[in-house]
């Protein structure tokens, strides 16, 4: 009888080693795995849930047209095929939002605030070339301690 006890708790705790395994290769904890409806981008150990934006088409659209973030993202996340100096505009914009690039070595290389819809057509660009931009609410950056000099993680699949 106790053996038949040990068996079953081993086979029990089977699952959770290979979830285990599954969730270091991921970078993901069992918290943001059960939960998250979104895509995890970390800033350093920071999750911030996000839209990602990876087609030209979802890029060109970004936020444009709507009337805030949606309550399950803390932003738009844009994954550009190449690094370069994207620029940021506020065509369609209805909302302030700040901006922050991120370049291929996955380090945060500039932040621009509070750029409010009227600012349109200017173009908002970074210093040095960028891969990915996080687009988000306004003071967010601040709020949650996200800093030039950050290192990014994003998840596997992109």
């Amino acid at each position: 009888m106790r053996n038949k006890i040990q068996v079953a708790v081993i086979l029990m705790l089977i699952p959770f080693g290979v979830l285990y395994m599954y969730l270091g290769g991921k970078d993901l904890t069992m918290r943001e795995f059960f939960f998250a409806e979104t895509p995890v981008v970390h800033f350093d150990d920071l999750p911030i849930r996000v839209e990602i934006a990876d087609s030209e088409i979802e890029r060109a659209q970004g936020l444009s047209g709507r009337d805030r973030i949606d309550d399950k993202h803390n932003g738009m996340f844009f994954i550009f095929p190449e690094e370069d100096y994207i620029g940021i505009w506020m065509k369609d914009m209805k909302f302030p939002i700040d901006i922050v690039w991120i370049n291929k070595d996955m380090k945060v290389i500039g932040i621009e605030k509070n750029v409010s819809p009227d600012t349109y057509p200017r173009v908002f660009r970074p210093d040095s070339p960028a891969k990915y931009v996080l687009e988000t609410h306004t003071q967010y950056p601040d709020l949650v301690g996200i800093r030039v000099g950050q290192t990014v993680r994003i998840p596997l699949e992109y």
